[in-house]
């Protein structure tokens, strides 16, 4: 797991000359030294992003950020880190420092005169292949006098994180150029710690649990929560998917994820199969949510390293819980349409001495629409009925072929099943490759032969109250 404990390496440029850093105008032309490379745990990049400040001279300002090639690259050597600042149009290199510890780094800058100071910061590991990574632009507002703000809200760079890792709390206050002491508290205490001057919130290892982090200066004051354990209570109507999830923990080759569930007397249970970051199953349909077994459930996922970690300790999330509402409505499956079908026509000389197979055409696709929801399953059949004139009636059979299956309709047959989805599935095809194959018969007369073909859609198992719909359609085969 990524655990960042922050070891602040302040580097301090506490005299900077007035020809090397100048007040910067605005942040156009050019915007960066290059684009701001984000972060995935594959591909690497800045971790955690350096942020704006404000600060009343003779104050400094403390930046604080960390960078990472990613979860793949299991060596590191070194990454040097360089300060830009962009003056009179274009960028200079600051500073430039190389590390071997890789737990965090800060830059402590001291401009002199009033003016916003614009900076990026490069990252280039040793030995690693695309390590080179470019932070967010980001200012130092530096003012003579104290500037109150009116507004304070507060982010967080993720607002749920494992036990030992790390996120960032920013403050952000109206206006864009107020400064202003912050202070911060947390509770319940023992569960994180937060540094007060880079606002970096470190959680405690094998410590869970649900944490308001509370930023403060003067009357002013926002809060927001931060889970630490990495899974969140989910609240689903009963019969539909439930989810639960290590929340921004990618699968990964370094660890085996094992979920339980938990009873009322702490008792965990290993869930067979739940051997992913990502456990979903369908919840109990019962609309008693008093005595459905699935209301209130319990769930936890134990993190097992492997591999290169494969001796480090154990990683428990916190323990999540499953609230069901009563069910939504349940819709119906319907059949939207059904084709009528003409064959060929059937050439009566031959038919005489041998069986005929004619193509089909379909006069409309063959739909079903289903917005239901649940475990069950929905299932279309079909019957075909004798195939006869007023005097007279032809053995015969229709192939249908959907797919990769095909189906043989007996005329004057039994219904047989054609098509089965899950609930919520609509379906929808065209008959194109249809046949209707007569058997040989002597004593066929000419005439326009007509046949029943009846839908019928039902759910399995069957529904109590709800019978099975049909449509039928009709099939017309005339003789030369």
């Amino acid at each position: 797991m990524r655990r960042i404990a922050l070891i602040l390496l302040i580097v301090w440029l506490s005299v900077i000359p007035a020809n090397t850093i100048s007040a910067a105008d605005t942040l156009n032309n050019p915007a960066y030294v290059k684009p701001p490379s984000g972060y995935t745990w594959v591909l690497g990049g800045f971790n955690s992003e350096p942020q704006s400040n404000n600060i009343v001279l003779p104050n400094k300002a403390t930046i604080t950020f960390n960078s990472s090639p990613g979860d793949l690259i299991p060596f590191k050597t070194s990454v040097k880190y360089t300060l830009w600042q962009r003056s009179g149009g274009a960028w200079k290199n600051i500073q430039t420092r190389t590390y071997t510890d890789f737990s965090g780094a800060s830059f402590t800058i001291a401009p002199t005169i009033p003016g916003t100071y614009t900076f990026q910061i490069q990252a280039d590991w040793a030995g690693v292949i695309a390590g080179t990574y470019f932070s967010k632009v980001f200012s130092v507002n530096a003012t003579t006098t104290t500037i109150p703000p009116t507004v304070l809200r507060l982010n967080l760079d993720r607002d749920t994180i494992l036990p030992g890792e790390s996120t960032r709390a920013e403050v952000i206050l109206t206006p864009a150029n107020a400064t202003a002491n912050v202070t911060w508290s947390v509770a319940p205490a023992g569960i994180v710690t937060i540094d007060s001057q880079s606002g970096i919130i470190t959680s405690q290892p094998n410590k869970t649990g649900r944490v308001t982090i509370t930023a403060t200066t003067g009357k002013l004051s926002a809060s927001t929560q931060l889970l630490v354990g990495g899974v969140k209570n989910q609240t689903v109507a009963a019969g539909d998917l439930a989810t639960f999830e290590l929340d921004g923990l990618n699968e990964s080759t370094d660890y085996t994820f094992k979920w339980y569930n938990i009873d009322a007397a702490g008792k965990r249970t290993a869930i067979s199969g739940a051997t992913h970051s990502r456990y979903q199953f369908t919840t109990n349909p019962n609309p008693n949510l008093s005595t459905n077994p699935d209301q209130n459930r319990l769930f936890q996922v134990e993190l097992i390293p492997k591999g290169r970690f494969s001796s480090a300790d154990h990683i428990w999330s916190n323990i999540a819980t499953l609230t069901l509402t009563a069910p939504r409505p349940n819709p119906e499956p319907n059949i939207v349409s059904v084709p009528s079908l003409a064959t060929a026509p059937i050439n009566l000389s031959a038919i005489v001495s041998q069986s005929a197979e004619l193509p089909v055409e379909a006069s409309d696709q063959l739909a079903v629409a289903d917005a239901g929801h649940g475990n069950d399953l929905w299932q279309l059949t079909a019957q075909l009925s004798t195939l006869q004139t007023n005097e007279t009636s032809l053995s015969a059979a229709l192939q249908l072929q959907m797919g990769t299956n095909q189906t043989a309709l007996t005329a004057g047959g039994e219904a047989v099943p054609v098509v089965r989805q899950p609930r919520g599935t609509p379906f929808s095809a065209l008959l194109t490759d249809a046949t209707l194959v007569i058997d040989r018969d002597p004593f066929a007369s000419a005439g326009v032969y007509y046949a029943t073909l009846t839908w019928r859609l039902a759910l399995i198992p069957p529904a109590e109250n709800l019978q099975p719909t049909e449509k039928a359609a009709t099939v017309k085969s005339e003789s030369e």
